[in-house]
């Protein structure tokens, strides 16, 4: 009788040592060794550093269809619309609205994974036993969610294919990164709590009445530039470790203080809350049974769905409803004339919560709009709560209004950021061709590009550029050090016949003038870049890319303002015709014409900035 096999299953760095002890014990014991599958690029080259064979699932991943995205949103859009979900509310504020984003990032792993497990089951049938690594506990709320989705993909996959998954915990928690972005201690944390508890006294005592009073939940680099235009404005900050990047003089001119929703959290509000949130779990038992369910790959979404809105009412609703009850505390305490956010729509519930209380109480909150969003079909980006959305200009207007916002809250404004960029004039060098390549930022299981295609993008770009005479690559990485190794091993089996550097410190915008050609894919850089003049390839090569780039995009390329490469052939016509500088500096124009009649990129950002806050802010006199 034919016995069955075992897969050790593993997905990150972690757990390769893990993997290496499971294989040690049972040769110690003498009895069968697993078989490893292995989900990451990264994990698979770990596995061949140590000499441990293993089973890629990069050829069980499929085409990466877009419908994973659309069927992950069209499914949450349900849970929320169509379910007794909706009318889930805590002092106005729609609870499992705030779930909207998470579920839908959710959901999208999911069924990444779920996909992968449902194909390697066609493919291997004789493995009837999973082993599925996980890290210990190292998370909670969302991140402990998101951590636990391979599991959960493995289980609900391998469960209608008559397979056994267990679970393996490592033991490896992934360290802590405190609130300065250092590594935390109890230490650390009490001192900088009591600095800011003083300084907040300090900074109250002093305070004189203004005229705007703000609450504020944004980088300082972001604030700065237009609150230089608010000399009258009181700023109290959400976000606290903020502090370090403030000078001593904005610290005073603007009665700074850095206050947070908890703060404000009486022991009878704690009290309270606790027993609110026992009676929502409850409410949610209630209404469970009635979820809609949808299928994918044979299996049902309901059982999955299920599980994690479980999760998010126990471990995540207390947390939410304390979060609305500080909040109100707060406003009632500092009595805000406006609220300013990076973000409305958000994994971090406060940016949201903050809107919603705004809205309840009269007071106008205002998103800034830091990046490209993708607002078309799949979007996970079309429920943002603040009241004012202040956009880049026309084009974003546009595509936000069709989304169903209404244009009048719908500013045009630019972008502080944007201010500094300075048209340059298209390199005419002839001997030489440099084009700075976008890196994306790829985590384990994304759902659109993963690590395997990383590898398979980089070396289409070599092969591209290899045939162009003296071509080079500077390939510019975030700065921080997030898989660095790993990148930069990629780096270098990938680009074997074109001599590349790396920029990983310096500022995107010091590149611009060195190089021919920006190569991105979906990304806020294209639009830096011709802002600057720079020429753009705009790079979808996966079939999961294409609508992203047709809905956005294709009209850019329609005007010449960039070219877009859905396939490695289309950009090896795109290196060829930027080679040639008059080619360069046509596409530049068109490029510069473009930004000019569809973006407020015109170095007033900030003026207007200060004149929408101070103008939303006066209703509240």
């Amino acid at each position: 009788m034919k016995k069955d096999k075992t897969l050790l299953i593993v997905y990150e760095p972690a757990h390769v040592a893990s993997a290496q002890d499971i294989l040690n014990v049972c040769a110690r014991e003498q009895r069968g060794k697993p078989d490893i599958l292995a989900l990451d690029a990264e994990v698979e080259m770990l596995l061949a550093e140590r000499s441990i064979p293993f089973i890629s699932c990069k050829e069980f991943r499929g085409d990466a269809p877009f419908e994973r995205i659309t069927d992950a949103k069209d499914y949450v859009d349900r849970l929320l619309a169509d379910t007794a979900l909706s009318r889930i509310t805590y002092r106005d504020v729609p609870v499992a609205e705030l779930f909207r984003l998470p579920l839908q990032m959710y959901a999208k792993r999911f069924l990444y994974f779920a996909d992968i497990f449902c194909n390697v089951s066609d493919a291997m049938p004789d493995y009837k036993r999973w082993m599925v690594c996980v890290r210990g506990a190292s998370a909670d709320g969302i991140a402990a969610l998101e951590e636990g989705v391979v599991p959960n993909a493995a289980r609900h996959a391998g469960g209608i294919r008559g397979i056994t998954v267990t679970i393996h915990a490592t033991g490896d928690t992934g360290g802590s990164r405190g609130t300065l972005g250092i590594t935390n201690s109890g230490a650390f944390r009490t001192l900088f709590n009591s600095a800011l508890f003083i300084y907040n006294i300090i900074a109250g005592v002093f305070a004189r009445p203004s005229a705007i009073r703000i609450i504020a939940s944004d980088y300082w680099k972001h604030l700065a530039p237009y609150l230089q235009g608010l000399p009258e404005a009181e700023l109290v900050l959400y976000d606290r470790s903020e502090i370090r990047h403030i000078p001593p003089r904005a610290l005073f001119r603007h009665r700074m203080r850095f206050q947070h929703a908890e703060h404000y959290l009486s022991r009878a509000a704690r009290r309270h809350v606790a027993e609110e949130a026992r009676r929502y779990y409850g409410i949610w038992r209630d209404v469970r049974s009635t979820l809609p369910d949808a299928s994918h790959n044979g299996f049902s979404l309901r059982a999955p769905a299920t599980e994690v809105l479980d999760a998010l009412f126990s471990d995540n609703v207390p947390r939410i409803l304390a979060g609305i009850e500080g909040t109100y505390a707060m406003f009632e305490s500092i009595r805000p004339h406006v609220v300013l956010l990076r973000a409305s729509i958000s994994r971090q519930w406060h940016f949201a919560i903050l809107a919603f209380v705004a809205r309840a109480l009269k007071v106008p909150s205002i998103e800034v709009q830091h990046g490209l969003e993708y607002l078309g079909p799949g979007s996970a980006s079309t429920g943002h709560a603040a009241e004012y959305i202040a956009t880049y200009g026309p084009l974003v207007q546009k595509e936000l209004e069709n989304a169903g916002y209404a244009r009048g809250k719908l500013p045009a404004v630019g972008s502080p950021r944007f201010d500094a960029y300075v048209k340059t004039e298209p390199r005419t060098m002839e001997q030489t061709f440099r084009a700075l390549v976008i890196v994306p930022d790829v985590t384990i299981g994304q759902t659109v590009v993963d690590s395997y295609d990383l590898i398979e993008y980089f070396r289409v770009l070599n092969d591209a550029l290899k045939v162009i005479p003296r071509s080079s690559v500077v390939l510019k990485m975030r700065p921080w050090k997030h898989r660095e190794q790993f990148y930069r091993s990629v780096f270098k089996e990938a680009f074997a016949d074109v001599p590349y550097t790396v920029a990983q410190y310096e500022k995107l915008e010091s590149l611009f003038h060195e190089c021919d050609t920006i190569v991105s894919d979906y990304s806020t850089a294209i639009l830096e870049a011709l802002q600057c003049g720079v020429p753009v390839v705009l790079t979808a090569l996966r079939p999961a890319q294409h609508p992203a780039a047709r809905f956005h995009f294709l009209q850019y390329a329609e005007k010449n303002a960039l070219l877009i490469a859905f396939t490695p052939d289309e950009a090896a016509t795109s290196f060829t015709r930027l080679a040639d500088s008059g080619e360069r500096k046509h596409l530049s124009e068109a490029g510069s014409r473009f930004m000019q009649h569809n973006y407020a990129f015109d170095g007033h950002a900030s003026e207007r900035l200060a004149a929408l806050v101070r103008e939303v802010a006066k209703g509240r006199e």
